[in-house]
């Protein structure tokens, strides 16, 4: 049988573990919705440079992967003159359950012209893979 005060002393223990434990998946959690915030900013920052045009900067969103075989010219000339984005919002981030990739789901705002010469405004949403490498997470194109 245990003493009294050795009962009390594993007691404390006990609940010192069972503190850290929680307070570990708290840690968890928390790091989770901050990695998905993580991720929705440097989205909506890619998108942003390419409204600006700012290939050069967007390029830099792609993982080290895909800038290992595509030059920045290759991906600069996937752009064209037909389309305008507007406006580019992160409306979802689907992390894996690893936490190692991802979809965003960004809504687009774009505008272009039909055939006959008139404006046409739409809206769509696109859905875009990401990973994370080295702690960072990028955009990729590769599968």
């Amino acid at each position: 049988m245990l003493s009294n005060g050795r009962f009390e002393w594993l007691q404390l223990v006990a609940a010192l573990a069972l503190s850290l434990m929680l307070a570990g998946c708290t840690g968890l959690a928390g790091s989770k919705a901050d990695s998905k915030q993580v991720l929705a900013a440097r989205a909506e920052a890619r998108w942003a440079a390419l409204i600006d045009g700012d290939f050069g900067k967007a390029y830099g969103y792609e993982s080290p992967a895909y800038r290992a075989v595509t030059p920045l010219r290759l991906f600069s000339s996937r752009f064209g003159s037909a389309l305008r984005w507007d406006k580019a919002e992160v409306i979802e981030v689907l992390p894996d359950a690893e936490g190692e990739t991802a979809v965003v789901r960004v809504m687009i705002s774009y505008t272009t012209m039909d055939p006959a010469g008139g404006v046409i405004e739409g809206q769509r949403p696109v859905d875009e893979r990401w990973v994370r490498t080295g702690g960072e997470w990028w955009h990729t194109n590769l599968n």
